[in-house]
């Protein structure tokens, strides 16, 4: 039997090409953070 290799990457920060079209959402939540915003992340399920 073949085994598959899963693409996706669990337990660590996705970055370079696994952290795709986030540019201004990066720059948002980064801007919270030092500002001490509270933030919630929500994201619908896949």
């Amino acid at each position: 039997m073949a085994t598959t290799i899963n693409p996706f990457v669990f337990g660590k920060a996705a970055e370079g090409d696994y952290f795709t079209d986030r540019q201004e959402d990066a720059k948002r939540l980064t801007a919270n953070l030092t500002h001490g915003i509270n933030t919630i992340l929500i994201s619908p399920r896949r």
